[in-house]
């Protein structure tokens, strides 16, 4: 009888967010973690500069960091809805879930896959004055349309992503990816890419013109973001690092280690083309495109930190706090448990990400012992989420309640951070 209830992803969703408020509440009042910065904490990193964009309009300043390194259209609907920073917040959260019933419904999520989705840390940026909420719901109507096969969902999904975020970069590779892969070669499929393409490019010099017309700056968004972001093209250099170190290390560098794996799976692909092996549905490959662009992106556009290594700040939000991160993990959830010689090279591509932000030596505060016990920690944790989600033992044991307990705990534990001025992403 419950599960038929629960069944329900409307009120799935509403059993899942009263579990997340009474952590919230039982956190707050047990003294163990405390909103010291109170409700004025939403306005902490890019939300502040959302804030400012919202009250003054776009300022542009060649000296120092101003809001025309940000897109304008979660502003523009934050001063058209004349919300408080809590009251965006919560728009926000309705957003999200709108999104998230339609992906359940539309690729039939059932009571596990749903509250494991709904459970992941990053999603936080989902529920506080952030553009990964518009962004969501935008990209839930991309991959609406492909499920569907309706161009609209797909072009008006393009074109709004794109307005939200500086995402042309990100989708453009990926049409040119789904070309390659595509087989027909017919000219009206030539024009569908093409008609792709334009949907993601239209917008940006949109957002240029908007900002030209009040800075008379053109494409004030990127010189912003190459003078004083440092986002343009760098040579990695190791170790990899991101803010925050050991506190953050462990959602950015998760994040890395799962999008070179569909790197390899979109090399792959494409090397087997012409005689596929691994047939994947259209959303599907364009989440698993996405997830592999964006790593890509963060890996050489983001700049150095001050000892010269290569920051992958923010890859978590990028990666995990999107519906394509939803409908690829929907796919690891979905597949046969793997066997012990698979297991065996997940471990091994695990360890040498590791080795990749520093593993063999001293990271930030942690000394040499401190750091490998965090990183043989951080193998053994994420490799035991692996074997609960795929492995028959744990699958038959429903060990998975218990993951989904502790990650909404992470949850909460990365608002009140965030709440707290602390870096998550």
């Amino acid at each position: 009888m419950l599960k038929q209830i629960l069944y329900k992803p409307y009120i799935l969703v509403c059993v899942h967010f009263i579990f997340l408020l009474t952590l919230l509440f039982v956190l707050q009042i047990s003294g163990i973690e405390k909103f010291h910065s109170g409700i004025d904490g939403l306005l902490n990193f890019d939300a502040s500069w959302y804030n400012d964009l919202k009250t003054n309009g776009y300022i542009f300043s060649s000296s120092a960091q101003s809001n025309t390194g940000f897109y304008p259209t979660f502003s523009f609907v934050w001063r058209l809805t004349g919300l408080s920073p809590l009251g965006i917040s919560i728009l926000n959260l309705f957003l999200f879930i709108i999104a998230f019933l339609i992906l359940a419904r539309n690729f039939n999520f059932n009571i596990k896959e749903s509250l494991i989705l709904l459970s992941i840390p990053s999603l936080i940026f989902l529920y506080i004055p952030y553009t990964e909420s518009l962004f969501f719901l935008f990209a839930t109507f991309i991959l609406t349309g492909l499920i569907r096969r309706i161009k609209f969902y797909i072009l008006s999904g393009l074109f709004l992503c794109c307005l939200v975020r500086p995402v042309t970069i990100v989708f453009l590779p990926l049409i040119a990816f789904l070309a390659l892969l595509d087989k027909r070669n017919e000219s009206g499929n030539l024009l569908y890419f093409v008609q792709l393409a334009f949907a993601c490019i239209i917008p940006y010099f949109l957002v240029a013109l908007i900002q030209w017309d009040v800075t008379n700056v053109w494409f004030a968004h990127s010189k912003s973001q190459i003078m004083h972001w440092d986002h343009n093209f760098h040579i990695p250099k190791l170790p990899f690092t991101t803010w925050g170190g050991p506190r953050t290390i462990w959602l950015d560098g998760t994040a890395f280690w799962l999008g070179l794996i569909c790197i390899g799976a979109c090399c792959y692909l494409l090397f087997k083309r012409l005689k596929p092996v691994l047939v994947l549905s259209t959303p599907t490959l364009f989440s698993i495109g996405y997830l592999s662009t964006i790593t890509l992106i963060v890996v050489f556009l983001n700049g150095y930190n001050e000892n010269g290594q290569t920051s992958l700040l923010s890859l978590n939000r990028y990666f995990f706090a999107t519906p394509f991160f939803f409908i690829a993990f929907l796919y690891f959830l979905r597949s046969r448990p793997f066997s012990n010689k698979e297991y065996l090279y997940l471990m091994l591509s695990l360890v040498f990400v590791w080795l990749l932000f520093g593993a063999y030596t001293k990271i930030d505060w942690l000394n040499h012992i401190k750091t490998i016990i965090f990183f043989s920690l951080l193998t053994v944790v994420v490799l035991g989420i692996v074997l609960t989600l795929n492995h028959k033992w744990f699958l038959q044991k429903n060990i998975w309640i218990f993951l989904y307990a502790g990650s909404c705990f992470l949850q909460i534990y990365l608002l009140f951070r965030f709440l707290k001025g602390d870096w998550v992403g």
